[in-house]
């Protein structure tokens, strides 16, 4: 996933980085209110949307929360409270004594996090592997688990693909070497 923190502008000044734009499927508008018709329609914002994020509220610490458009590829673009948790309205609110929280709080990596990179990072590998060498998501993850060499994972895949091959239900192809071959009887005329 890529964050980016640009205006919506600044995505149509150059074709570059409209196509950035369109590779984004999920976008979040918060308060534009120098959002022009021309960049709205690049967007593809109704005429309410537009009102919305030129309007939105902007976070106030007496409303609590900001206001934002998000769209959302395939299924659609919905009004958006955006509420700032401790660490965030500390950063915000910045005093000099919520240094050393701020720095300890970016030092740490929650547990979670962690887990969830190790996660994502073993599903992308057993992903690539399977992808690669054309072998089942259950036989990549199995590799993944072992400590193997790579003439061992070799042995692996050709074991999975002879058992592929026999497991399927289809007859192997056979070639007709090119154009069927016929005798052809002269003719002759008696």
């Amino acid at each position: 996933m890529v964050l980016l923190s640009q205006t919506a502008q600044e995505f149509y000044e150059t074709e570059q980085a409209e196509k950035i734009i369109g590779m984004c499927p999920i976008k979040v508008f918060h308060k534009l209110p120098e959002l022009d018709d021309s960049t709205a329609d690049k967007i593809g914002l109704t005429r309410e949307q537009r009102q919305y994020v030129r309007g939105a509220d902007a976070g106030k610490e007496d409303l609590g929360y900001s206001q934002a458009l998000v769209r959302v590829e395939e299924h659609g673009t919905y009004p958006l409270h955006v509420v700032a948790d401790d660490f965030e309205k500390r950063v915000i609110d910045y005093e000099p004594e919520d240094q050393a929280f701020l720095e300890q709080a970016i030092s740490d990596e929650p547990a979670e996090l962690l887990a969830f990179e190790e996660f994502v990072e073993a599903e992308a590998q057993q992903n690539a592997l399977a992808t690669r060498l054309n072998i089942s998501a259950d036989t990549a993850s199995q590799l993944l688990d072992e400590d193997l060499t790579k003439a061992e994972v070799l042995d692996a895949v050709v074991e999975q693909a002879l058992e592929s091959d026999v497991d399927t239900d289809e007859a192997p192809i056979q070639t007709d070497g090119g154009i069927e071959q016929r005798t052809i009887e002269p003719e002759y005329d008696s």
